[in-house]
């Protein structure tokens, strides 16, 4: 498991090398943070250029799905609210949802991650 914050605007956009490094430190791999990646199919309304690439090197990867909350992780009184916390799980053996939690008055949200085992009765 491992807990990432990803820069805007770095010099040569978003670290895919870097985040191909953790995604490969194992064989069941969770990456979970402010990627700073907005994507319409991670209930963004746009698609920044890192999430056009992290989203495009997503899709040939097999095994690799992302969770992203439903409401904003991000409040941007100047344009619209966003979702910039995600989870990338690779082979992950469970289920799991991400809930933004509204019960402190601080940006970004703070959220409620939860895992459930699909066990065998």
């Amino acid at each position: 498991m491992i807990s990432a914050y990803i820069k805007p605007n770095l010099m040569g956009g978003f670290p895919l090398e870097d985040f191909k490094k953790l995604l490969n430190s194992g064989q069941n791999v969770i990456i979970t943070g402010d990627l700073n990646a907005t994507h319409i199919n991670w209930n963004n309304y746009n698609c920044s250029p890192y999430g056009r690439k992290l989203f495009n090197f997503i899709s040939n990867v097999e095994g690799v799905r992302v969770i992203a909350p439903h409401s904003p992780t991000h409040l941007n009184h100047s344009s619209r609210d966003t979702v910039l916390d995600i989870c990338v799980q690779k082979r992950t053996p469970f289920n799991s949802e991400i809930h933004v939690l509204n019960k402190l008055n601080s940006d970004p949200s703070q959220l409620l991650w939860q895992l459930t085992l699909g066990l065998s009765q």
